[in-house]
């Protein structure tokens, strides 16, 4: 049994030596060892998702961007042509030729005919009755020449089906 009076001899020794640990060494050993702050490494899914989120944030940027855009041009080109309606409508279009001025007609194109009777009755110094309110919305297309008196508009004008006009002094009466 001399392995075991050996081993009994060595663990006397062992606990007959005292030996002194400096705990905050073995602590910062411990820490240093298991608390490194590892470095975080980007994952191929990772990667992936922050491309598909940077293209998804593109796409609705550019789609953003092109609606407003053309609501902005619609909005533009709607002012233009009502600009162009009331233009044609309300200005007098003349021409210079040779010290003579010479009047052109105006077109009312698709224009309601409460808008149309105005404009034209304010030219002639008249008034505008509308009897029939289903009138008011009613759209017309006429080339009006400003040379011809108003009772050849008026005549004109009644060519149309839904439309009677009619002179009572500086009135024009629609029924």
């Amino acid at each position: 049994m001399e392995s075991n009076d050996k081993l009994e001899e060595l663990l006397r020794q062992m606990y007959a030596e005292e030996t002194q640990v400096d705990l905050d060494e073995e602590w910062q050993k411990f820490e240093a060892k298991h608390f490194t702050p590892k470095r975080k490494s980007w994952g191929w899914t990772q990667i992936a998702a922050l491309f598909i989120g940077v293209l998804m944030l593109s796409g609705i940027a550019y789609a953003a961007i092109h609606f407003a855009n053309t609501h902005i041009e619609e909005t533009k080109t709607s002012q233009k042509q009502e600009t162009l309606k009331t233009s044609d409508s309300q200005e007098e279009q003349t021409s210079m030729t040779d010290s003579t001025m010479t009047v052109t007609p105006v077109n009312f194109e698709n224009t309601r005919l409460d808008t149309m009777l105005t404009d034209i009755a304010t030219y002639y110094h008249h008034q505008v009755e509308i009897r029939n309110e289903a009138l008011r919305d009613l759209r017309l297309f006429y080339r009006w020449d400003r040379k011809t008196s108003i009772e050849s508009v008026i005549e004109e004008l009644n060519n149309f089906e839904q439309l009677h006009l009619t002179q009572e002094g500086n009135t024009i009466i629609a029924e």
